[in-house]
């Protein structure tokens, strides 16, 4: 309710983006990769939230991608059916089916990671679209062909692989790194 912060957020939704070095002004929606757009998913995903709490569903949530953890796959089909129904009448979100599955947690991807289990349990790794990702850009940076010099190329692979590091530092690593060596 608060006027002031209500005038930031629109001034940050009608801003306008920057696409390669053009402006482009905002018509709807919230700029793609901007701060503001993690945020107000959580604000108005909130009811979403308390709806499947209500419902006793054990889920994990970030911005607007979200896992809801059921016991079989039929189960699975229907939740998806009522909170699809939930979020498109309700809060009126528009799902993509394209990107909406029912599945395993062990071969379904969330923000980059799947799960894996072993005698100790279950644990995340990078998902296999995030391992085949990294592989193909050290391909591209540590090409032949690029006529840069041996120590600007460690600076880039050094510089990529920090932050993939970093991002993926809670998973299970060691494998694919020793493969990646």
């Amino acid at each position: 309710d608060d006027p002031w912060t209500l005038r930031l957020i629109r001034k940050f939704l009608t801003s306008g983006v920057l696409d390669h070095g053009l402006f482009a002004k905002s018509e709807k929606g919230t700029p793609q990769g901007g701060p503001l757009s993690p945020l107000l998913a959580n604000v108005y995903l909130n009811e979403l939230d308390k709806e499947l709490t209500r419902r006793g569903h054990h889920f994990v949530r970030y911005a607007d991608d979200c896992n809801i953890y059921v016991k079989s796959q039929r189960a699975g089909e229907r939740v998806m059916r009522s909170i699809t129904q939930f979020l498109e009448k309700r809060l009126k979100v528009k799902v993509n089916p394209d990107k909406t599955k029912v599945g395993s947690p062990l071969r379904l991807k969330f923000l980059g990671f799947s799960l894996g289990v072993d005698h100790n349990g279950a644990y995340a790794r990078p998902a296999k679209q995030s391992q085949q990702r990294v592989k193909k850009a050290l391909k591209l940076l540590t090409k032949r062909n690029r006529g840069i010099s041996l120590t600007r190329m460690f600076e880039e692979i050094q510089r990529k692989m920090r932050g993939w590091l970093q991002y993926y530092s809670i998973g299970k690593l060691t494998d694919f790194i020793q493969r990646l060596d």
